[in-house]
């Protein structure tokens, strides 16, 4: 099965002047997951596949001394899409 169109959009706050953010994956990949730019707030995820928990992280570090000024996660599953079968009786 292709599971690349399997994507979402997720957000966090900007880093602000005098530090940048960056987007890691923390665990659930395989390789076949893609993000769009990781240094900025607004990331797109792509090619989950169904009933794998990921975990993301974006953390903020100072440009001045490269230490890290915070950090947050999300887990995202994503659910297998389903098809409910669609059911007609001829009614008389």
């Amino acid at each position: 099965r292709d599971y690349t169109s399997a994507t979402t959009a997720i957000s966090a706050f900007a880093a602000g002047a005098g530090f940048t953010g960056t987007w890691t994956l923390e665990s659930g990949g395989n390789g076949t997951e893609t993000m769009s730019d990781i240094n900025v707030e607004n990331l797109t995820f792509s090619g989950m596949r169904p009933g794998v928990l990921y975990t993301l992280r974006w953390t903020v570090v100072c440009d001045a001394d490269s230490s890290v000024f915070s950090f947050d996660d999300i887990q995202i599953v994503s659910c297998q899409q389903i098809t409910v079968p669609r059911i007609f009786r001829k009614i008389n």
